[in-house]
């Protein structure tokens, strides 16, 4: 709810109540900490939610789904929004989770991730059920082989063609706006591929 604080979001349907039975948001805010505290990352308790880029938003959905000590937890592409640091350390705590007994699925379309988390793969095409082996059965090459439902070439079959730059169909001179971005400039052939790129949540 982006108008909720962060804690009031983790808690919400379970708020913590003082005697005479009012939301005791304090009590929360300390819970939710506790919680950024075991993932080992830092989010303000106090935030709005409505504020936060998309990687602290995506935090606050783990420290909610972990705040209700759950014996199943189901993370679908979880670290898309995380910073690299911030995955490592849900990677750390996954595997805390997992040796106290929690089981976890893990949905990524990240084959690295699959790689270094997952005791156990299942693999989707269409929607149907291809195959669930160990991942010491499933070595990427073959992941990938399942998933596209034949065995990859890589780009051997692939014919190099010789990149020919068009006329110029836009061009940017030192745009800006009110508050981004500042100061861009580029220009775009027609017969190209032009990349834009920036850090996470910009």
């Amino acid at each position: 709810v982006p108008t909720l604080t962060v804690a009031q979001n983790i808690f919400l349907t379970r708020e913590y109540r003082i005697g005479t039975g009012l939301i005791d948001d304090r009590e929360a805010e300390r819970r939710a900490a506790d919680l950024f505290a075991l993932l080992d990352v830092v989010v303000d308790p106090k935030a709005i939610v409505g504020d936060l880029g998309a990687g602290q938003k995506q935090l606050t959905e783990i420290a909610k789904a972990i705040s209700q000590d759950a014996k199943v937890l189901v993370l679908d592409e979880p670290s898309t929004a995380l910073a690299v640091s911030d995955v490592e350390r849900l990677f750390v705590f996954l595997q805390k989770l997992k040796a106290k007994g929690v089981a976890i699925i893990y949905v990524s379309h990240r084959m690295d991730e699959i790689a270094r988390i997952a005791d156990r793969a299942t693999i989707l095409r269409d929607g149907r059920h291809v195959i669930t082996a160990p991942l010491s059965e499933l070595p990427i090459d073959t992941m990938i082989e399942h998933i596209v439902g034949r065995r990859s070439k890589g780009l051997s079959d692939v014919e190099r063609g010789v990149a020919v730059k068009g006329d110029v169909l836009l061009e940017l001179d030192n745009v800006s706006g009110q508050h981004k971005p500042e100061n861009v400039s580029l220009t775009l052939h027609r017969g190209e591929v032009l990349g834009l790129a920036g850090l996470l949540g910009s």
